[in-house]
């Protein structure tokens, strides 16, 4: 009997709902609401086609939700409950819009970056983990960063490689394999 890939407990729980902004395609999509506002459409894969592939799209919805959510510490000094800047409290990373026009922030991102999957992304092995910022930037007015990293599943180690611009002036980011 093959070993299958299993999928997260969020997965399984919407799996067979109806969702307004999810639908069953791997692919992220983004839609214009408004002329001030985007949605982005996040896959929820049916549990019978969870594969590879599939595996990959959840991590991808994963991470995209994490560098897209500032954390708790941006707006609360969090030194007095050390316990909470370690908890889902903290979920996230630091706020960075309009902070990246230097090296040095550019690497402290890197690092916050990292710090996020880390903490937030258990289906990531952490050794396998790094986080870098790419020579050029594929947008105009971002940086880009490489994040290439082992996803650990029932399987085997899935070997991936995500490439997310980090807009300057909003902090937003997106990610691409």
């Amino acid at each position: 009997m093959a070993a299958r890939i299993n999928p997260t407990l969020f997965d399984k729980l919407v799996a067979d709902l109806d969702i307004e902004g999810v639908r069953d395609d791997p692919k992220i999509e983004t839609r214009q609401v408004s002329r001030a506002t985007t949605t982005r459409l996040y896959p929820i894969l049916k549990l019978e086609r969870f594969n590879e592939s599939a595996l990959r799209a959840t991590v991808l919805r994963e991470l995209n939700w994490i560098l897209n959510t500032t954390h708790l510490g941006s707006v609360q000094d969090l030194k007095p409950y050390p316990e909470v800047a370690t908890s889902v409290l903290n979920y996230g990373v630091p706020d960075m819009a309009g902070k990246l026009l230097q090296r040095g922030a550019i690497l402290a991102r890197a690092r916050e970056i990292k710090e996020g999957i880390r903490r937030f992304e258990p289906r990531i092995a952490p050794r396998r983990l790094d986080v870098t910022a790419a020579a050029g930037a594929s947008k105009p007015n971002a940086v880009t960063f490489v994040i290439r990293a082992d996803v650990t599943s029932a399987v085997k180690a899935l070997p991936v490689e995500f490439q997310t611009d980090v807009e300057i002036d909003t902090g937003s980011a997106t990610l691409r394999e």
